[in-house]
């Protein structure tokens, strides 16, 4: 199983995904529940769960037990090799101290994109999120040819 984690409100992963398979992906939007499926972790808020609890720019982040417990699941079932972590620049403490050092605990390599990476650290990649996933799609491209 893997998962997806975002902080951002917005539903651009959700209409991408869509329009790439053709169905909603599953979303978890409040603590509690853990799916049976690969879902999209909306930590934050959702813009289409209006009425759920959102944190704002500059408020303390949040982590929900459930996501640790589903992670937890995971790696006792198979644990993954590598974790990505794109586009998130992990200044809130909670998030940190409970997600992202979850990660660095259990998870063999972490790997960083974004543009102030510092490009002596070989755990990231100095890179908009953008311009990574494009040239991931174009790696992706190229590995298919082969």
């Amino acid at each position: 199983m893997s998962f997806s984690i975002s902080f951002n409100w917005d539903d651009l992963i959700e209409r991408a995904y869509v329009e790439k398979f053709g169905k909603p992906i599953s979303k978890v939007t409040s603590d509690g529940y853990i799916p049976d499926q690969p879902s999209l972790w909306k930590l934050h808020g959702d813009v289409e769960d209006l009425a759920g609890e959102w944190v704002f720019p500059y408020e303390e982040g949040r982590v929900f037990k459930s996501l640790l417990d589903s992670l937890d699941r995971l790696v006792g079932q198979n644990c993954p090799q590598f974790a990505l972590i794109v586009g998130y620049s992990e200044w809130e403490e909670v998030v940190r101290e409970r997600l992202i050092k979850w990660l660095e605990d259990h998870i063999p390599k972490v790997l960083r994109v974004r543009p102030n990476w510092d490009v002596k650290d070989p755990n990231g990649i100095p890179e908009t999120a953008r311009r990574f996933c494009e040239r991931l799609r174009i790696y992706f491209k190229l590995e298919m040819r082969t």
